[in-house]
């Protein structure tokens, strides 16, 4: 979103103060599109007074998936969810997917991380974290798929996946392994996804951003299901990406977003992932 030429102004705020409200007022905007639809976002809207469409969330049928497991989702992605929301405004999809818009120099933001990383390109670009962890794909898994996946692997993650990218790297103890883990920002992250040649990824914002950049993803699934409309979204007819999850859990999915802990406290649905198959699937993009 920060190098968007679509975009005119950005407003950034964890808490509605008077200082924000007046300065996105004082714009005196037309319409509004809320595509967040929360009780923080209803408030800024009604406050506006201007007119507005909001966006399905589908609360209900996604509280019936994870407390019943009675799916009644329908099978259509957020994006197509958003634009359903614009459609009064003569929007339509382009069915070209997701744009990432990356800065004017990441060519040498680019070379700055390959001195960093001591590498030309990547194989394979890994985000080892997740905002909650019951997404996070485990360290036994991913300590299995580097060790038969060939060539140069990135591990990257935030400040809170340092240890993890640790644990992983004092067990194989590879050259091939570059750990990135709290050494970028989400940009420079962003510029190693579109030097590497596929990425693994839980459901996480990375994922996405793999997907806006047209990347083969090899998706693993915890405690939340593709059937949320979270999977990744590429150009029509050209989706390249595999899912991985533990089907035939009764538990799952246990959240629409995420927990700390497994609320079971087996951890099954990524415990039990099936690292040979993610590494065929790896192979498979790599070659």
């Amino acid at each position: 979103m920060l190098y968007n030429p679509y975009i005119t102004n950005t407003f950034y705020f964890d808490k509605l103060n008077q200082n924000t409200f007046n300065h996105i007022k004082n714009n005196n905007y037309v319409y509004v599109i809320d595509l967040q639809n929360n009780i923080k976002s209803r408030r800024l809207t009604f406050q506006l007074g201007k007119p507005t469409h909001r966006v399905n969330k589908l609360n209900v049928k996604k509280w019936l998936l994870v407390n019943f497991k009675r799916d009644t989702m329908p099978d259509i992605h957020i994006v197509d969810r958003y634009l359903q929301t614009v459609k009064h405004l003569g929007i339509q999809n382009d069915n070209q997917g997701l744009d990432v818009f990356l800065p004017n120099d990441s060519a040498a933001q680019w070379q700055k991380i390959q001195t960093l990383a001591g590498v030309e390109s990547f194989d394979l670009a890994i985000a080892i974290g997740a905002a909650h962890q019951t997404k996070q794909i485990t360290d036994e898994t991913l300590i299995e798929v580097c060790k038969n996946v060939p060539g140069k692997i990135a591990l990257l993650g935030g400040p809170n996946d340092i240890k993890k990218a640790e644990r992983i790297e004092r067990v194989l103890d590879d050259n091939k392994i570059i750990n990135l883990v709290g050494r970028l920002t989400l940009t420079q992250s962003s510029i190693v996804l579109q030097n590497s040649k596929a990425t693994l990824t839980g459901d996480t914002g990375l994922m996405h951003i793999a997907a806006g950049l047209k990347k083969p993803i090899i998706s693993v699934w915890g405690n939340t299901v593709p059937q949320f409309g979270m999977y990744p979204y590429y150009p029509e007819g050209k989706s390249t990406y595999s899912v991985h999850q533990v089907n035939n859990l009764s538990c799952r999915p246990c959240s629409k977003i995420g927990h700390t802990v497994c609320p079971k406290r087996h951890f099954k649905c990524m415990k039990d992932q099936d690292s040979n198959e993610i590494v065929e699937n790896i192979l498979h993009f790599i070659e």
